[in-house]
């Protein structure tokens, strides 16, 4: 049993344990089979040897018929009454062959051939007992004896039988081991499972808290290990009630982080609804004097410019913290179809009109992309990211926007040309008031712009990606697309007249 972690195809505790336990028991089988099949061997070749010296022993009993006349005897006539079937006495009298043969099962007499003679001939003469391999016969154990008739003799009984007795036991051995290893896969299967499932159980309970959505600050009842997990074994328990205690302090430190994230957002979005009325009021009287300024000295007029500027400067950056306040407290809307292809052209004409200094390319298809989202919060996505591009980025920087269908999505791409993001800076550049120290930061920055982008995609269920390099940069949005539009259900984008003016489309 495995379990896949991305690429990777890992084991599974209860499938190691139980090779393990499969393995030494096949080891085991296999050693206890191999020190058996030995000792039988040895046993039953000892058993031969006994009988073989026996036989030694008949064979220089001469038989009652045999005479010692000057007749040749016939072949065969020399072997004892009692030599089993199958076992070979060769007679000599020390200058020449006298008789050299077998009984077989039969009870007929076989001859041996002159190469087999010259084979057994090899036997020692030490009376003690040793393994031939003889042609057509095959491996036997002799033995050469001095009878006292004068005569030598080498008996000899074939391997055959112990070499069938032992290779029958070791054949079901083979079947045992086989067997035993499989009843002991079943057994060790069940065994290690009953011991591994409470670990199973703390692994459920994670998986179920990694799905919870923590990040939106659900932290209430994470949950435990069952109790059933804390009465096993004095491991299984430590795991238990070390992940029981992570749990709790990871519920606790969540619910606090989410408390304060809260008490902030609300103090953000009060303080900035708080700010409004005084500094629009502050920017009104900055204006009216500035238009009445004829009899105030110069430096007087320009402190009122700055104090006019900066005003603006806060007024806009209040305006962005309680944008970014409500879309914490209430993110979701209600999305229907948006033609994005009359929105971007809108906005680009838009971003053509402020920023003449810069070389702006549309790039749009023949039909119109719809997509589903929000026309007013589409707007400010694609102006927040077209004005980044304008005040981060030098005169005659070249801004291309392009507008694309794939699959189920509708995708803006803007790139530009510019002097691009430090890359320490690129993967964090959707942070609330992350700012790069490069060309592309300059003075009066808030560093909420991107952060606003990021929040208004997510409302509508979109999702924005960034790429930069020495080269430029390169924002990518992504939303769900919808049927073509008509004039009945896709959201109208008012008319915009840039006084004649087209930035390029491509």
């Amino acid at each position: 049993m495995t379990v896949r972690s991305g690429p990777l195809t890992l084991p599974t505790l209860r499938g190691r344990l139980v090779t393990i336990i499969v393995s030494v028991a096949l080891l085991m089988g296999v050693a206890v089979g191999t020190i058996s099949a030995v000792a039988l061997h040895s046993r039953l070749t000892a058993q031969l040897d006994a009988q073989l010296l026996q036989a030694s022993e008949r064979a220089g009993r001469r038989p009652p018929q045999f005479s010692t006349g000057d007749a040749l005897p016939p072949p065969g006539a020399r072997i004892p009454l009692g030599q089993a079937a199958g076992t070979i006495s060769v007679y000599s009298d020390g200058s020449g062959l006298l008789d050299a043969g077998f009984v077989d099962a039969n009870g007929d007499y076989q001859t041996l051939t002159s190469d087999q003679v010259a084979e057994l001939f090899e036997v020692p003469r030490d009376g003690s007992v040793y393994t031939v391999s003889v042609a057509e016969i095959g491996s036997v154990r002799a033995v050469w004896a001095s009878q006292p008739t004068g005569e030598e003799t080498v008996t000899a009984i074939p391997r055959e039988s112990v070499t069938r007795q032992v290779s029958s036991f070791v054949s079901f051995e083979v079947v045992i081991v086989v067997l035993a290893a499989g009843a002991a896969a079943l057994v060790a299967w069940q065994l290690v499972s009953r011991e591994v499932r409470p670990l199973d159980k703390v692994a459920q309970a994670a998986t179920a808290i990694s799905q919870r959505p923590l990040a939106e600050g659900d932290v209430s009842g994470l949950g435990q290990v069952d109790e059933s997990v804390m009465t096993g074994t004095r491991e299984v328990v430590a795991v238990g009630s070390a992940f029981n205690t992570m749990v709790a302090h990871v519920e606790k430190a969540l619910s606090q982080r989410h408390r304060s994230e809260t008490r902030l957002s609300q103090f953000v979005a009060d303080a900035s609804h708080e700010l409004r009325t005084p500094l629009a009021s502050v920017r009104g009287y900055a204006e009216l004097l500035t238009r009445h300024d004829e009899g105030l000295p110069p430096d007087v007029a320009d402190h009122l410019q700055r104090i006019h500027r900066q005003s603006q400067h806060m007024t806009s950056l209040v305006e962005n913290l309680l944008l970014l306040a409500r879309l914490d407290a209430d993110p979701e809307v209600a999305r229907q179809p948006v033609d994005a292809t009359s929105v971007l052209m809108e906005c680009i004409r838009d971003a053509h009109m402020a920023g003449r200094d810069h070389v702006w390319q549309l790039s749009v298809p023949d039909s119109p992309v719809v997509v589903l989202g929000d026309a007013t919060r589409l707007t400010q996505i694609v102006s927040n990211i077209l004005t980044n591009a304008r005040v981060h980025t030098p005169a005659g920087t070249t801004v291309d926007v392009s507008l694309t269908q794939e699959d189920n999505h509708g995708v803006l791409t803007i790139s530009d040309d510019g002097p691009g993001m430090d890359p320490d800076f690129a993967h964090r550049a959707f942070d609330r008031f992350a700012r790069a120290d490069t060309a592309r930061s300059p003075s009066g920055s808030t560093g909420l712009g991107l952060a606003i982008v990021h929040a208004l995609t997510q409302s509508l269920g979109g999702d924005i990606s960034v790429q930069s390099s020495e080269a430029g940069t390169t924002f990518v949005l992504k939303l769900d697309a919808a049927p073509a539009p008509d004039s009945s259900h896709a959201e109208p984008v008012p008319p915009f007249d840039d006084g004649g003016d087209q930035p390029g489309v491509g």
